[in-house]
């Protein structure tokens, strides 16, 4: 059983992000640049330092989870420049190694990959989909690197799952790997197709959220 009071170190971290996700919409509503950059980065720096402060760093999940918000952290500042420049391809590569660093954190802990490879089953129709949406969009240099992206979400979401089934202290990773894939379709919506604020209204608290719980998840005991 976890206890919710060992949580209560976490509370200004927490309270730090969400405050700027919120200070983040409202300058993205508003398309204030610095406004933009000032709270993203704050936001983001929210999730790092929590991990940073209270992860069990000596074992392997702590770790491997902390390496990957802080990946997260540099692909955030990356994706600040606007385009599709030298600096999206960075932030790009970034997400990719954090999302592999949150699958490394995962197989260090107990698997039943039957579990991952049922869960497979039904979402690698969405992710040939998804591929699909995207690729009448994505300039040729882009391919393999957006290909190479969806393929391995789709494999954290399914590993995240496998590892909330077999360590029930870690059940809420399977929903929290699932609400950053939703957040990367929108980042990926505002990209590629489009999308306009509305999407940032979802797409950005999914984000912020979705760290946040894993910086929390790194603070059980398990």
């Amino acid at each position: 059983m976890i206890d919710p009071s060992s949580f209560a170190p976490a509370l200004p971290a927490v309270a730090a992000t969400l405050i700027s996700t919120t200070a983040l919409l409202v300058s993205e509503y508003r398309e204030n640049a610095v406004g933009r950059a000032i709270f993203k980065t704050v936001a983001s720096l929210g999730f790092v330092g929590l991990a940073l402060n209270e992860a069990r760093l000596e074992t392997a999940f702590g770790l491997c989870i902390t390496v990957g918000l802080c990946l997260s952290l540099a692909g955030d500042l990356a994706l600040l420049v606007r385009g599709a420049g030298r600096a999206f391809y960075i932030g790009i590569g970034l997400f990719l190694l954090a999302h592999l660093a949150y699958l490394c954190a995962f197989f260090a802990v107990e698997q039943n990959l039957l579990w991952a490879g049922g869960l497979l089953i039904v979402l690698a129709p969405v992710a040939r989909r998804l591929h699909r949406w995207l690729a009448a969009d994505i300039h040729s240099k882009l391919k393999v690197a957006v290909t190479a992206y969806i393929v391995v979400i789709t494999a954290m979401v399914c590993v995240a799952f496998s590892t909330s089934v077999s360590v029930m202290s870690l059940v809420m990773l399977a929903p929290t790997a699932l609400l950053f894939m939703v957040s990367d379709i929108g980042v990926a919506a505002q990209r590629f197709k489009g999308a306009g604020f509305q999407t940032k209204l979802w797409a950005t608290p999914a984000y912020f959220v979705a760290q946040l719980s894993f910086a929390l998840h790194t603070m059980i005991d398990f």
